[in-house]
């Protein structure tokens, strides 16, 4: 498969879920982040997937402190579950003694917003292709669509 047909099969991939999906009116999501690394949190849990719960003491301190945020009570209540990424560790790929380097580009489907590190692209590529580090570059908001725009 070339690099066109999987970029087009992921383009139309990314038009389908962004027009025919969308958060329920109950969930909720909140995204944060800071120069210590980045967090989602979400109003709902139900595969127990999310590391965090805020509704825990030890928990919220946990995500206060990668976080650098003091006040995390408006959470609680509403987006208790939260998961927390470590940017720089994306950016530079989870293999980085391989000997070929590979930057991934896309919206925050690449990224990886709402999964942990070992669920994300890169880090799946990075299993499946061994002699490559696939650097994340990734950016939450960004619609694969924009890249095929002239400046």
């Amino acid at each position: 498969m070339s690099v066109c047909s999987l970029f087009v099969a992921l383009l139309i991939i990314e038009i389908v879920i962004f027009n025919f999906s969308s958060l329920s009116k109950d969930e909720k999501k909140v995204w944060t982040t800071t120069s210590k690394g980045y967090g989602n949190c979400y109003s709902s849990d139900t595969k127990g997937y999310f590391p965090i719960s805020l509704r825990i003491s030890k928990d919220r301190e946990v995500f206060r402190k990668i976080l650098l945020s003091p006040t995390i009570e408006y959470l609680v209540d509403k987006t208790p579950y939260c998961i927390v990424y470590d940017g720089q560790k994306r950016r530079e790929g989870f293999f980085a003694d391989r000997e070929r380097e590979v930057a991934i580009v896309g919206d925050s489907f690449v990224f990886g917003e709402g999964v942990k590190e070992e669920d994300t692209l890169g880090y799946l590529l990075g299993l499946k292709f061994t002699k490559a580090n696939f650097k994340n570059y990734g950016s939450t908001g960004l619609i694969s669509s924009h890249s095929l725009r002239s400046p």
